[in-house]
C-alpha cells in the first residue's frame, strides 16, 4: 500500500486473482490511508465471500457507510445470490428502499400492484361510512385526544413501506403531548446512548428510522420532549414477541404511571385473533393494561378524506377482518414537506450545475440535509435526509421544494458521481 498526497493505492492478490484499488482525498482532514486499509480489509478474492452476502448486508452499506440510496437499488437489483432462502427477502428491501426515495415512479408501481392484492373492505366500510362513529380528518385527533386522556398506553403501527404512515404518527404527537404522553417506544429502534453527541436522527438509529419522514417523526418528538426508546428484542434465548413485551414493561417497573405511546411495525399491536401469540398480548398480560390499538395498515381505500378512524365494531361481522385492533385508521396523507412543516413557507428553488446536461436522461438522487444538524456532525453518511427527491435534470437544472431554511445538499447519481451544494439557502 502507497500514499502520495491526497492518493493512496492498495493492492490485493490471490493466487492470479488480483485487485488494484486508488483512493483519492479531496480535503487535507480525510486520512486517505485509513480509508484504504479499511476498504481493502472488505475485499475478498474467492467464493466463500458470495456465500457470506446478503440483502441485508447490501442495504445496510449503501444506507449507511456508502449512503448512495440510488446505486443501492441497482445493487440490490443485480446481487450474485443465488441462495433461494437469501432471495425471498430481495423484494422487500428493494420495495424499503424504493419508499425512501421521493418522486419515485418505481415506488408508485410496486405500490400500485401490492395495494390490488390487499382485502377490499368497502362492502362493510361504505354503508356506515356516514355515521357519527367514524371519525373524519380533524375529529380523528380529538377522537385520539379523548382516549388518551383515559388510557395509558395506546399503539399505533405502520407498513414498512409507508412513508405516510410515519407523517401520521409525527402529527399525533401533539395530541398525545397535550394528554400526558411522556414515552415513545419504537420496534427496532437503537436510541442514541448518553455519551453519543451524535443528534437525533442518525442512521445508527435503525433500519427504517433512515427514511426522511421517520426521521421526522423523531426530530418532532425530540422537539416535544418525549422520551425515545427502543423496545426491540435482541435476546436470541426468548421470543421475539415476548422481549419486545419485557422491554416495554420495563418503562412501567421505573414509572408505573407513565403514558407510553407505542410505535411497531403490522402485526405486533394484535392482542388476540392470531395463531400466534404477538407482542400486544404478551404486554396487555404481563402490565395488566389493555392498550388502545389503532391498524393503519388493514385498511386501504381511496376518500376524498385524508384520514378516517372506524371502530372495531363496524367490522364484527366481516369474516375478512383478522385484526384484533380497537380502531382502524385509512390513511391517504401525502408525505410532503409542506405537510411536516404546515407553518412555514414553502419555496421552488433550482439546483445548477453545467454537468447536469450530462444525465439529462438519467434519474439522480438529491439528498437534503438540515444545515445545522450537518454543521454539528460533518457526516452526511450518518444523518437522515430532510427529503431524497429523485429527479431527471432539465436544461442543466433540478427544481424541487424546500421550506425556508439552510440545506446541505448533494446531488448523486448512480454511479455515485456527486455535486455538493454548501450552506444552501432557502429565503
Amino acid at each position: 500500500m502507497t500514499e502520495n498526497n491526497r492518493i493512496a493505492i492498495g493492492e490485493k492478490q490471490k493466487g492470479i486473482k488480483k485487485i488494484t484499488t486508488v483512493t483519492q482525498a479531496f480535503t487535507d482532514s480525510v486520512n486517505v490511508l485509513e480509508i484504504t486499509k479499511s476498504n481493502m480489509k472488505r475485499i475478498y478474492l474467492d467464493s466463500s465471500n458470495v456465500k457470506k452476502l446478503s440483502y441485508l448486508k447490501i442495504f445496510n452499506y449503501y444506507t449507511n457507510v456508502y449512503s448512495n440510496y440510488l446505486q443501492g437499488r441497482e445493487k440490490l437489483k443485480t446481487a450474485p445470490i443465488k441462495d433461494s432462502r437469501k432471495k425471498l427477502w430481495k423484494n422487500g428491501f428493494i420495495t424499503t428502499l424504493n419508499s425512501f426515495m421521493s418522486n419515485n415512479k418505481e415506488y408508485d408501481s410496486i405500490i400500485k400492484d401490492s395495494e390490488k392484492k390487499k382485502i377490499n373492505f368497502e362492502k362493510t366500510i361504505w354503508p356506515a361510512f356516514s355515521q357519527s362513529e367514524i371519525k373524519k380528518d380533524n375529529d380523528v385527533f380529538k377522537a385520539i385526544s379523548e382516549l388518551a386522556s383515559k388510557n395509558q398506553i395506546i399503539m399505533l403501527n405502520e407498513d414498512h413501506y409507508y412513508p405516510k404512515h410515519r407523517l401520521f404518527a409525527m402529527q399525533l404527537l401533539e395530541t398525545l403531548k397535550q394528554n400526558g404522553f411522556q414515552y415513545i417506544s419504537i420496534e427496532a429502534f437503537t436510541p442514541n446512548t448518553e455519551d453519543n453527541k451524535i443528534i437525533i436522527p442518525n442512521s445508527k438509529n435503525g433500519l427504517y428510522t433512515k427514511e426522511p419522514y421517520f426521521g421526522h417523526f423523531l426530530r418532532k418528538a425530540n422537539a416535544l420532549g418525549f422520551t425515545i426508546l427502543g423496545h426491540e428484542n435482541y435476546d436470541n434465548t426468548i421470543d421475539r414477541e415476548i422481549g419486545q413485551a419485557k422491554n416495554i414493561l420495563k418503562i412501567l417497573e421505573k414509572d408505573p404511571h407513565a403514558k407510553i405511546f407505542i410505535y411497531v411495525g403490522h402485526g405486533h399491536l394484535e392482542k388476540s385473533n392470531t395463531k400466534k401469540r404477538l407482542m400486544a398480548s404478551y404486554l396487555k398480560e404481563y402490565s395488566g393494561i389493555d392498550p388502545i390499538t389503532i391498524n393503519q395498515e388493514k385498511v386501504i381505500m381511496k376518500t376524498k378524506e385524508k384520514l378516517v378512524l372506524i371502530p372495531r365494531s363496524f367490522f364484527a361481522k366481516d369474516t375478512l377482518m383478522q385484526s384484533s385492533a380497537d380502531y382502524f385508521l385509512i390513511n391517504n396523507l401525502e408525505a410532503t414537506l409542506a405537510n411536516v412543516y404546515p407553518d412555514k413557507s414553502i419555496k421552488t428553488v433550482t439546483l445548477s450545475h453545467p454537468n447536469f446536461n450530462s444525465y439529462k436522461n438519467e434519474e439522480l438522487l438529491v439528498s437534503v440535509f438540515d444545515w445545522e444538524e450537518y454543521n454539528k456532525t460533518k457526516s452526511a453518511n450518518l444523518l437522515v435526509p430532510v427529503l431524497l427527491w429523485l429527479e431527471k435534470p432539465k436544461g442543466g437544472k433540478i427544481q424541487l421544494n424546500l421550506p425556508q431554511g439552510k440545506y446541505y445538499i448533494i446531488v448523486k447519481t448512480v454511479n455515485n458521481k456527486l455535486f455538493k451544494f454548501n450552506d444552501f439557502e432557502v429565503k
